[in-house]
C-alpha cells in the first residue's frame, strides 16, 4: 500500500513519537509511506531513514498558512496516487477532505491521541475519514459520545514501543542512591506530577540520603518547574532535584532510574526498561502499576482519566512504597512489566493491526439507509430500531448503517450509527440514492390514521429508491390502517416496488394481498420486538423496590396520550376493576412525547407508580411478572402477550385487534 500520513508536528511529545514508530513499523511490512507536518526533530529522524517528509504548516490556524498547507494538501494527493490517508491531527483532517479529489479517492482515516476540545462549531468541522483509531478505550468511547462517530466505525490500537531501544539494563554499580524520574512536556496540562516531586522532595531527602529526582523535559512551564526545584533543594540542604531539559536519548536516562512517576507513552517506555512506575498526571491518579490494575490502566492508555486527582500524600505513600522495597522485589515488578509491554505494545503488533485496519477501510462497506418512526422518545419504536440494527449486522458483514430519524444527534449517541435528520428532506432523498439498500424497519409506518403527510413521507422514500435503482425492503411491518381509496392506491403503488416484504401480523398480510401484492414476495414473522431478551433478575428487583412493588399483585397500564376522552374514560373504568380486584396499578410511558402528560396525571390520581424511559429490555422483563397488562399501547401489550401475560386490548386499530 502507498500511504500519507498527516500529522501538525513533529517535534518530541507522545503522539509525534507514535506517528515515528507507525511509519517504521508499515515500512518495515513494505509499504511505501509519505508523511507530511510542519517538521521537528523526529521529521530529522525519518529523513535519517530515507522516509520521504514533506513540509506543511499544518500546526497553524493562521488563514495564509492554511491556504499554502491546502494547496501543498491538493497536489501531494493528486500525483501521490495514495491508497490510505491516515491523518492526525483536526487541523489536517479537515484540510484533507477539502484537498480530496473528486475521483480516484483514497481511504481516509484518523487517530485519536488525546481528548480535544468540543464545541458545537469544532463537532461540525471535525473530519474522521471512513473508520478511525483510538489509542485507548476510553478514548474510542469519547469519539463516539462527544462526536457521535459509529462505535464500529472506531478500532483501539494503543500505543507501541520500541522494545529493542528501550529495554531492560543492569544498572550502574556505582550507583548507590536511588533515583526517581519522571519524563514529559513541561506544560500546563502535563506537568503536575513534576510539581508534586518537588514538593515533596525534601521528604525524601530526609528519609532517603542521597536520593535524586531527574526531570526531563522542556516546555512553557520549564522555568516555573526549576523555580520549584530550586526552592525543594534548598529546603533540603542538597541538589536532590535536578533539571534536565529536553532529552533526546532517553533510554540512557531511564538506565539510570528506579523508579518512574507519570503517565502515557513514558509510563510504557519506563515498563519497556523494567522500571517500577507509579502513574501520576493531570489528569488521574492510579498509583503504583502492577498485576491488579494494569488492565484498567490500559483502558486509558496509562493516562489515569476518570480516577481520582493525584496530591502529594498519595505519591509520597506509593513512593515511598518502593524505595522501602528490596532491590529483588522492584526487579520483580520491573520484569513483570516489560513482559506486559512485550506481550502488548510492540512495533510488530502495532504494524500487524494497522495493516489489518487499513484492508478494512479499503473494503466496500454495503450502505444501508434504515427508516422508521425513530427518534420520537418511543419505547416500542426505539426497541424496533435496536432489533433492526441487531438484523443487518448479522445479514451483512460490517454494514455501513445510516439511521433516517428525529433528534439524530440523540439516536445516533444512543445507539451508536450514523444518522440524518428526516426534516431535510433533500439531504435524505440524496442520501438514499446512494445507498445499496433502504429498509423500513419495522412499526406500522404505512398507514393514513395519523395523516396523510406521514404516509407520503414514506412512500417518497420508497419511490426515490425504486426510482434510483436502490433495493427497498419493508422489514416486519405492520400495514394500516388504510381509511382512503387514494391511500389504498398509494400503497398499492409503492409496495409493488419492493423486492421484500415481512409484515408481522395476519391483517397486515390480508390488506396487502387485497391491494393487489404477489404473494411470493410476501412474508409473515415476528414482531422485531419478538428478539427483546429480558433484562437480568436483579435490575428487575431494583425497578420493583423503587416502585415499593415488593409482594404486590400488579398490572401494568400503558394509554396512547392521543386517545379520546370517552375511549380514556372506558379505559380508566377498567382499571377501577382491576383495583378492586386486589392489583396495584404501574403506569408505563411508552412515548415520552404523548403518553408523558396522561400517564402523570393518572399516576398522580390513583398514588401509583408512573414509569419513564425503561429499557425494552426491562418492560419485558416487568411485563413477565405482572399478572395483567391494559391499555392500547401496542408493544407494551404485544411484550405482555409474549411473556403469557393477559392482555385487555382497547381500541379499533387493527394491529391492537390483532392481539385478541
Amino acid at each position: 500500500m502507498k500511504i500519507l500520513i498527516l500529522t501538525a508536528s513533529l517535534d518530541s511529545g507522545g503522539a509525534e513519537t507514535h506517528v515515528f514508530e507507525l511509519v517504521s513499523a508499515l515500512t518495515g511490512r513494505g509499504h511505501e509511506v509519505v508523511v507530511a507536518s510542519s517538521g521537528g526533530d523526529i521529521a530529522l529522524r525519518l529523513k535519517k531513514k530515507n522516509i520521504c517528509h514533506v513540509t506543511l504548516p499544518l500546526n497553524s490556524k493562521r488563514p495564509s498558512r492554511l491556504i499554502y498547507s491546502l494547496a501543498g494538501l491538493y497536489r501531494i494527493l493528486r500525483s501521490g496516487h495514495f491508497d490510505i490517508v491516515h491523518v492526525h491531527s483536526r487541523i489536517a483532517a479537515l484540510l484533507c477532505r477539502l484537498a480530496l479529489p473528486k475521483k480516484g479517492r483514497p481511504a481516509v482515516v484518523s487517530t485519536v491521541h488525546a481528548h480535544f476540545k468540543t464545541s458545537p462549531l469544532l463537532r461540525r468541522l471535525s473530519f474522521w475519514g471512513q473508520a478511525s483509531v483510538a489509542v485507548s478505550e476510553d478514548l474510542r468511547d469519547y469519539l463516539c459520545r462527544e462526536y457521535l462517530v459509529p462505535h464500529d466505525e472506531v478500532k483501539v490500537i494503543s500505543n507501541a514501543i520500541d522494545t529493542d531501544r528501550f529495554s531492560q539494563r543492569e544498572k550502574k554499580e556505582s550507583k548507590r542512591a536511588p533515583t526517581i524520574l519522571f519524563a514529559s512536556r513541561l506544560d500546563s496540562d502535563c506537568s503536575l506530577a513534576a510539581v508534586l516531586l518537588c514538593r515533596i522532595a525534601p521528604r525524601l531527602a530526609e528519609r532517603y540520603k542521597g536520593v535524586k529526582i531527574l526531570i526531563a523535559g522542556g516546555g512553557k512551564h520549564f522555568g516555573k518547574i526549576s523555580t520549584a526545584a530550586r526552592r525543594a533543594n534548598e529546603a533540603a540542604g542538597c541538589e536532590c532535584v535536578k533539571m534536565l531539559g529536553h532529552v533526546s536519548d532517553m533510554p540512557n536516562v531511564f538506565c539510570e532510574a528506579d523508579i518512574f512517576v507519570g503517565v502515557s507513552r513514558a509510563a510504557l517506555e519506563a515498563m519497556s526498561c523494567g522500571i517500577p512506575v507509579v502513574l501520576c498526571g493531570n489528569e488521574g491518579f492510579m498509583g503504583i502499576i502492577d498485576s491488579k490494575n494494569v488492565n484498567e490502566a490500559e483502558k486509558t492508555n496509562f493516562c489515569c482519566r476518570g480516577h481520582e486527582l493525584p496530591d502529594a500524600i498519595n505519591l509520597y505513600g506509593c513512593i515511598t512504597a518502593l524505595l522501602n522495597m528490596t532491590s529483588a522485589e522492584r526487579k520483580r515488578l520491573g520484569g513483570y512489566l516489560r513482559e506486559y509491554i512485550l506481550r502488548h505494545h510492540t512495533l510488530l503488533t502495532l504494524g500487524e493491526k494497522t495493516e489489518e485496519f487499513y484492508s478494512d477501510a479499503l473494503k466496500k462497506r454495503p450502505h444501508t439507509v434504515l427508516c422508521g418512526y425513530y427518534g420520537f422518545e418511543n419505547l416500542g419504536d426505539d426497541a424496533l430500531l435496536c432489533e433492526a440494527i441487531r438484523d443487518l449486522k448479522k445479514r451483512y458483514e460490517n454494514p455501513r448503517i445510516t439511521v433516517i430519524c428525529h433528534a439524530p444527534n440523540k439516536v445516533a449517541k444512543k445507539f451508536g450509527i450514523r444518522t440524518a435528520k428526516r426534516e431535510n428532506l433533500p439531504k435524505i432523498l440524496k442520501l438514499i440514492r446512494s445507498a445499496d439498500r433502504l429498509i423500513l424497519g419495522g412499526g406500522s409506518i404505512l398507514q393514513d390514521s395519523t395523516s396523510m403527510r406521514s404516509l407520503r413521507f414514506y412512500t417518497l422514500l420508497i419511490e426515490t429508491a425504486a426510482k434510483g435503482g436502490v433495493p427497498v425492503e419493508l422489514l416486519s411491518n405492520g400495514l394500516g390502517p388504510l381509511k382512503r381509496k387514494r391511500a389504498k392506491k398509494l400503497v398499492a403503488r409503492v409496495l409493488s416496488l419492493c423486492e421484500k416484504i415481512s409484515l408481522r401480523d395476519e391483517n397486515s398480510l390480508s390488506l396487502a394481498l387485497s391491494l393487489g401484492i404477489d404473494r411470493t414476495k410476501l412474508d409473515l414473522i415476528d414482531d422485531l420486538s419478538s428478539r427483546i431478551v429480558p433484562s437480568s433478575e436483579d435490575e428487575l428487583c431494583r425497578v420493583i423496590k423503587e416502585c415499593s412493588l415488593d409482594g404486590k399483585n400488579f398490572f401494568l397500564v400503558g394509554i396512547n396520550g392521543r386517545t379520546k376522552l370517552a375511549h380514556r374514560k372506558i379505559i380508566e373504568g377498567e382499571i377501577k376493576v382491576q383495583i378492586a380486584l386486589g392489583l396495584s396499578p404501574v403506569f408505563v410511558v411508552m412515548h415520552g412525547g404523548e403518553d408523558k402528560k396522561i400517564s402523570r396525571k393518572l399516576s398522580k390520581k390513583y398514588s401509583a407508580p408512573c414509569l419513564e424511559k425503561l429499557s425494552p429490555e426491562l418492560l419485558l422483563a416487568l411485563a413477565g411478572r405482572a399478572k395483567l397488562a391494559l391499555g392500547n399501547r401496542y408493544h407494551l401489550l404485544y411484550l405482555a402477550k409474549r411473556s403469557n401475560t393477559p392482555i385487555i386490548p382497547f381500541g379499533d386499530d387493527p394491529k391492537i385487534e390483532g392481539l385478541k
